[in-house]
Formats: C-alpha cells, structure tokens, sequence
C-alpha cells in the first residue's frame, strides 16, 4: 500500500459526516470522523467514516478532485499552464491528457473555486495573481462557450 508521506494523521478536524440524516452533518471537528482504509487507484486517499452514523466517503469527496482518476499533482500543473500560457491545447499536450480533459478539469476547479484556490495557493505554492489569472481564464473559457453552444444550437433549428 502507498501512504502518501505528506497525508497527516491530525487533519481530521477538517472533514465533517456528509450524511444529512446524521445529528453531526456539516460540522467540522468534532471528532467524529476517522480513518478506515484507503482509496483510489493506489490506494492514496483515505477512507473516512462516521462514528456516530457509519457513513464512509473519500478525503476528497466534495472537492474538485473527486472522480478524477489523474494525479493531483498532474491536474494542478495542467491548470497552472493553462493560466500561464492560455492554451487548454498545449496544456494538453505538455501532461498527454485530452483536451477535452482539461476543460472537464476546469470545470470542476470553478464549480469548488473556495476549496480548490486554498489547495493551490497553500499546497502548490501559487501566487495570487496566478489563481487570478487561472479564475479569468475560466471566465473566459465559459463565455467561448456559451457562445459556441448558442451558436450549435442556432444551426440545428
């Protein structure tokens, strides 16, 4: 089993039950919440459980990362040349995903932008002004968007 060393055992305060029937659901640090395994691919992220309902879920259950089966590491640099060099394509091509994987990766980022702007500040050591750019980029790609979808949908009518 791979332990990825820079998991920490005392961050468990961090993570709250995510069951709504549970009297402790949304709140954070109350000692509720351990470790019961591991999961993804190889067995890098914790599985988390309830004490007080049994309910289990992945650490990154209700982040951008959840259902992403790339590395973190592998997301975040995609991101991080995009927002420097502006190209979903060259991103793609630099870390030999699709492009099409990079835009579904952009998406989640701006559907968790709090939580995802934390990790890429504190544990990727970003700069402001690069999360800003990355965040303007998004912007700007949901505008291209949109427009090629009225557009899509104007010629099939």
């Amino acid at each position: 089993m791979n332990i990825n060393p820079a998991i920490r055992k005392d961050d468990l305060g961090k993570f709250a039950c995510r069951n709504e029937a549970c009297s402790l659901h949304a709140l954070r640090g109350r000692g509720n919440i351990r470790v019961v395994g591991w999961s993804g691919r190889r067995k890098r992220f914790r599985q988390l459980a309830c004490h007080r309902c049994g309910v289990t879920f992945s650490e990154n259950y209700g982040t951008p990362f959840y259902g992403i089966k790339s590395d973190r590491e592998k997301v975040a640099q995609a991101l991080k040349m995009v927002v420097e060099r502006g190209s979903i394509r060259g991103a793609a091509r630099a870390v030999g995903v699709d492009k099409d994987t990079i835009v579904d990766w952009i998406k989640k980022a701006s559907l968790h932008s709090e939580a995802f702007a934390e990790y890429m500040l504190h544990d990727l050591r970003m700069t402001a002004v690069e999360l800003d750019e990355l965040w303007t980029t998004v912007k700007k790609n949901k505008s291209i968007l949109a427009k090629r979808t009225k557009t899509r949908e104007t010629r099939t009518r």
